[in-house]
């Protein structure tokens, strides 16, 4: 027998949200309920590497699954998490969305 998970995780820093992001969160929808987005590097000022604000690529997300997957917003949750070099505390972050 096969289980369906009800949920899977998404981890990155979406410095841009792309199609190839997009196409990764739509098969995780087709199979699990819900998807929690986690972007890291959330709390970074902007740089060369990290050019977009948590605001930014939340808004870019979010106008993407609404306009590929239409009816799915209310499945994505997204979630901020700060950079950790302590592989603990990172996990706790995680876990916590």
């Amino acid at each position: 027998m096969t289980e369906s998970p009800t949920s899977r995780v998404f981890i990155g820093r979406f410095q841009p949200f792309h199609l190839d992001h997009l196409g990764v969160l739509e098969a995780a929808l087709a199979r699990a309920e819900k998807v929690v987005v986690v972007l890291g590097s959330s709390f970074r000022s902007r740089d060369i590497r990290n050019p977009f604000s948590v605001g930014e690529r939340t808004a870019m997300i979010r106008a993407s699954v609404a306009t590929r997957v239409p009816g799915a917003e209310a499945r994505v949750k997204l979630c901020a998490v700060a950079d950790s070099y302590d592989d603990t505390k990172w996990v706790h972050q995680v876990r916590g969305c």
